[in-house]
Protein backbone atom coordinates (compact mmCIF):
# COMPACT_ATOMS: atom_id res chain seq x y z
CA UNK A 1 0.00 0.00 0.00
CA UNK A 2 1.37 3.38 -0.92
CA UNK A 3 1.47 6.30 1.48
CA UNK A 4 -1.19 8.02 -0.61
CA UNK A 5 -3.52 5.01 -0.35
CA UNK A 6 -2.91 4.87 3.40
CA UNK A 7 -3.84 8.54 3.71
CA UNK A 8 -7.02 7.93 1.73
CA UNK A 9 -7.97 5.06 4.06
CA UNK A 10 -7.33 7.27 7.10
CA UNK A 11 -9.48 10.02 5.63
CA UNK A 12 -12.29 7.56 4.86
CA UNK A 13 -12.18 6.15 8.39
CA UNK A 14 -12.24 9.66 9.86
CA UNK A 15 -15.25 10.55 7.73
CA UNK A 16 -17.04 7.36 8.78
CA UNK A 17 -16.36 7.94 12.49
CA UNK A 18 -17.62 11.53 12.32
CA UNK A 19 -20.74 10.61 10.35
CA UNK A 20 -23.94 11.37 12.20
CA UNK A 21 -26.03 8.33 13.15
CA UNK A 22 -28.67 7.65 10.52
CA UNK A 23 -31.27 6.23 12.88
CA UNK A 24 -32.38 6.83 16.43
CA UNK A 25 -31.53 3.20 17.17
CA UNK A 26 -27.88 3.63 16.11
CA UNK A 27 -27.61 6.79 18.22
CA UNK A 28 -29.07 4.99 21.23
CA UNK A 29 -26.66 2.08 20.68
CA UNK A 30 -23.74 4.50 20.64
CA UNK A 31 -24.75 5.97 24.00
CA UNK A 32 -25.61 2.62 25.57
CA UNK A 33 -22.27 1.13 24.53
CA UNK A 34 -20.50 3.93 26.38
CA UNK A 35 -22.71 3.48 29.43
CA UNK A 36 -22.38 -0.32 29.44
CA UNK A 37 -18.58 -0.14 29.16
CA UNK A 38 -18.48 2.33 32.05
CA UNK A 39 -16.31 4.75 30.09
CA UNK A 40 -18.89 7.51 29.54
CA UNK A 41 -16.70 9.01 26.80
CA UNK A 42 -19.47 10.35 24.60
CA UNK A 43 -16.93 12.18 22.44
CA UNK A 44 -14.95 9.01 21.75
CA UNK A 45 -15.39 9.31 17.98
CA UNK A 46 -13.80 12.78 18.08
CA UNK A 47 -10.92 11.54 20.24
CA UNK A 48 -10.33 8.60 17.90
CA UNK A 49 -10.22 10.84 14.83
CA UNK A 50 -7.70 13.13 16.57
CA UNK A 51 -5.55 10.12 17.42
CA UNK A 52 -5.89 8.77 13.88
CA UNK A 53 -4.38 11.97 12.48
CA UNK A 54 -1.07 11.01 14.13
CA UNK A 55 -1.03 7.34 13.12
CA UNK A 56 1.53 6.52 10.44
CA UNK A 57 1.74 3.61 8.06
CA UNK A 58 4.81 2.42 9.95
CA UNK A 59 2.79 2.39 13.20
CA UNK A 60 0.24 0.07 11.60
CA UNK A 61 2.92 -2.21 10.13
CA UNK A 62 4.66 -2.45 13.51
CA UNK A 63 1.37 -3.20 15.23
CA UNK A 64 0.64 -6.11 12.89
CA UNK A 65 4.16 -7.46 13.17
CA UNK A 66 3.90 -7.55 16.96
CA UNK A 67 0.28 -8.72 17.05
CA UNK A 68 0.64 -11.57 14.59
CA UNK A 69 3.52 -13.30 16.36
Amino acid sequence: MTDEEFSLHKAALSTKKLERPKTLNSLANFYWNEIASGDYNFGRHIDEVEYLKNVTKDDVVQFFKVSSI
